[in-house]
């Protein structure tokens, strides 16, 4: 997708959350763009909470509702061995063109 797109592509992710039902607390962007490369990197810090099926749910789901997003990176915690919700922070790389087609 192009450059442009990107507020499309972070709005459909906040909706693929809320269908999961993960709480997302806050967000963190980044848009990296590397010498003589035609992609632009537009890296995605989400922490989020949820039980582990809704974040597996929410990972896959999001991965096929933004085609051009990858998961980079995934950092579970639980407070305790009773508690069910998990917390996690999950690193996305969205690749978006930057040609001007």
């Amino acid at each position: 997708p192009r450059i442009d797109s990107s507020p499309l592509w972070i709005k459909e992710l906040m909706q693929v959350a809320e269908q999961s039902e993960v709480q997302i607390s806050s967000s963190e962007y980044r848009m990296v763009r590397e010498k003589d490369w035609k992609l632009a990197r537009y890296e995605i810090v989400l922490p989020v909470r949820g039980s582990y099926p809704q974040l597996r749910a929410f990972i896959a789901d999001a991965l096929r509702a933004v085609p051009a997003m990858a998961l980079v990176d995934v950092a579970i915690k639980r407070e305790n061995v009773e508690s069910e919700l998990l917390e996690a922070r999950l690193r996305f790389n969205l690749y978006l063109s930057e040609g001007k087609k």
